[in-house]
C-alpha cells in the first residue's frame, strides 16, 4: 500500500532537500551587489482592474511585491496571491501588465549584510537556509487576505492570511533590525467609492492599519537596484 504524504510534511521534505543542496553551494557562483539575492524585494504591475485601482489609490507603478528566497540554480521568489507560495522568478515576471517593468529592492539591513561578507557564495546559501526555515515554518499555504486586513486570521484554522505586502513585511521583519510599520490605509479616491464598499460590503475600513507596495518603496528600509 502506497503511503502518501500529508502535504505539510511533504513541503518540509522539500525544503530539507532544497537545504542540503544549498548547503553545497560552489564558489564558481559570482554574485555582486545588482544580482538578485535572498531577501531582495521585487515589485510588479498586475493585470486586472482592482489592481489598477490600487495602484492609483497608492499612487504607485506597482500592485504586487514578492521576495526573494533562493537564487542557487533558479532565482525562487514567495509571494502572498490565492496563497503563500514560491514560484521561480521567470513565472512572477510573466505576469506583470504589459509594456510594464519591475522593481527591484534590498532592505539596508540586508545590503550591509551582503556588503560586509562580501557576497560570498556560501554566505548567500546560508541566508537562503534561514529563508527558508522561516518561510515553510510559518508562512507556507497560509491564505491570501482579499480584505487587506493587517492581523486577519482565518476563523477555520486559526492561521494568519496575509495580502502580499503584509506577508512581505511580516516576513522580513522576522530578520530586519528596524521593523517595516503598517500605517493607516486612506481609500481617499471618490470615483473608487462604489467599488471599495461593494468589495467591504458596505463599510470601507479607512484609517485601518495595513500597507501597500508603495509603502515598502516609500520607507527609508529599502533602497533601489534597477
Amino acid at each position: 500500500m502506497k503511503t502518501i504524504l500529508p502535504v505539510r510534511l511533504f513541503f518540509i521534505v522539500l525544503t530539507c532537500a532544497f537545504l542540503q543542496s544549498s548547503a553545497s553551494y560552489g564558489d564558481e557562483r559570482n554574485l555582486g551587489p545588482k544580482d538578485f539575492l535572498p531577501g531582495d524585494i521585487v515589485f510588479v504591475s498586475l493585470n486586472c482592474m482592482e489592481c489598477k485601482i490600487i495602484e492609483i489609490e497608492t499612487a504607485s507603478a506597482y500592485s504586487h511585491v514578492g521576495v526573494i528566497l533562493s537564487v542557487t540554480n533558479t532565482v525562487v521568489v514567495a509571494e502572498a496571491l490565492g496563497k503563500v507560495h514560491s514560484i521561480p522568478l521567470a513565472q512572477f515576471l510573466n505576469r506583470q501588465r504589459p509594456q510594464s517593468s519591475h522593481g527591484h529592492y534590498r532592505s539596508q539591513h540586508f545590503a550591509e549584510m551582503y556588503e560586509r561578507i562580501k557576497y560570498h557564495p556560501q554566505r548567500i546559501a546560508s541566508m537562503e537556509k534561514e529563508l527558508a526555515q522561516v518561510f515553510v515554518s510559518k508562512y507556507l499555504d497560509a491564505l491570501f487576505d482579499g480584505l487587506y486586513l493587517w492581523d486577519n486570521f482565518d476563523p477555520a484554522t486559526g492561521r494568519e492570511k496575509f495580502y502580499c505586502s503584509e506577508f512581505v513585511s511580516k516576513f522580513l521583519n522576522e530578520f530586519l533590525t528596524d521593523k517595516i510599520l503598517p500605517y493607516p490605509l486612506l481609500y481617499a479616491h471618490k470615483e473608487f467609492e462604489d467599488f471599495w464598499l461593494k468589495k467591504f460590503h458596505g463599510i470601507i475600513p479607512r484609517g485601518v492599519l495595513g500597507n501597500s507596495p508603495q509603502s515598502l518603496i516609500d520607507s527609508n528600509l529599502f533602497i533601489k537596484i534597477e
